[in-house]
């Protein structure tokens, strides 16, 4: 149950600042974690793609198309 009339519980600003993730982007262990993971994620993609075509080849398609192609003989000179 809450309790409304004491305050917050809050911690140190100096707990709170060796609690946060550091700031900025790290390259290299981005590209160390995606590589060490990289079966789960070629096997996800694989999945995803089989599960697509599937989908694809049981659906009805809806509208069909056709091409022709005409050629005139007599504007064929060889």
């Amino acid at each position: 149950m809450l309790v409304y009339d004491q305050p917050l519980n809050r911690t140190r600003s100096s707990d709170r600042a060796t609690t946060q993730p550091p700031l900025g982007f790290d390259v290299l262990a981005l590209s160390r974690l995606l590589w060490g993971r990289r079966v789960m994620i070629v096997a996800a993609a694989l999945l995803c793609a089989i599960v697509a075509v599937m989908i694809g080849k049981s659906l009805t398609p809806r509208y069909t198309a056709t091409a022709q192609l005409y050629v005139d003989p007599a504007s064929c000179s060889l």
